[in-house]
């Protein structure tokens, strides 16, 4: 992933490899940046961060099958 900008729009895709048909993201522990959203079918993240620092967060994803 790339840095944010507090303030500025932000997007970025997640990227995975693998699976069949399609795929379902979701945040299992942790937490985004405050203002920051996770599109679950396309594992976009978009938003505008609220303030700096560091987030850790875990992502899963499953696949139709």
């Amino acid at each position: 992933m790339r840095e944010g900008t507090p303030g500025a729009a932000y997007s970025d895709t997640l990227q995975a490899s693998g699976g069949a048909g399609s795929l379902s993201w979701s945040i299992v522990a942790g937490s985004l940046p405050n203002g920051l959203n996770l599109d679950a079918a396309s594992g976009l993240i978009s938003g505008t961060p609220t303030a700096g620092g560091t987030a850790t967060f875990t992502v899963h994803v499953t696949d139709s099958a």
